[in-house]
C-alpha cells in the first residue's frame, strides 16, 4: 500500500513535466520541441491513466499488490523498461529516468543529456531549464 501511496503522490509531477506553457529558452536552457512534449505525454499516459480507475481495474495497483511492480518505466501493463534504458517512441528517443525517490517516467533523451550536462536533478532541471 505504501508504494501505491507514493505513486499517487508522484502523479502531481506529471503536469509539471508536460504542461504546455509557452516560453522562449534563455541561454543555457533547452526549448522543448512539440514532438517531444507529445511523446512524453503519450509514453507515460497508460501508467498514469491507470490511477483514474478503481483499484479493481487499476493494473498498476494490481501489480503493486502482488509485489510485481518493477522499478521500470511502463508503456503498458505488459511493456516496460528499466531505469536508464532507451526506446524510440513516436520518433523521439526516450530514456527511462527516475525523478525523486519513486517516480519513473519516459523522458526525451535530449532532455536527459541536457540535465546531466548542467548537473541538475531532473525535477529542478525540468522547471529551470526545459521550456515548452
Amino acid at each position: 500500500m505504501y508504494k501505491v501511496t507514493q505513486l499517487k503522490r508522484c502523479l502531481t509531477l506529471l503536469p509539471m513535466i508536460v504542461a504546455p506553457i509557452s516560453f522562449t529558452a534563455d541561454a543555457g536552457q533547452l526549448l522543448a520541441q512539440q514532438q517531444e512534449v507529445s511523446a512524453v505525454t503519450n509514453a507515460n499516459a497508460s501508467y498514469y491513466s491507470a490511477f483514474k480507475q478503481s483499484n479493481e481495474d487499476n493494473w498498476v495497483y494490481q501489480l503493486a499488490q502482488k509485489n510485481e511492480l518493477k522499478q521500470h518505466c511502463y508503456l503498458s501493463k505488459d511493456k516496460s523498461l528499466p531505469l536508464g534504458k532507451q526506446t524510440s517512441y513516436q520518433g523521439v528517443e526516450m530514456t527511462c529516468i527516475q525523478i525523486g525517490k519513486s517516480s519513473r517516467i519516459f523522458w526525451p533523451t535530449r532532455w536527459v543529456e541536457h540535465c546531466q550536462s548542467v548537473g541538475k536533478p531532473y525535477n529542478i532541471c525540468m522547471i529551470d531549464d526545459i521550456k515548452t
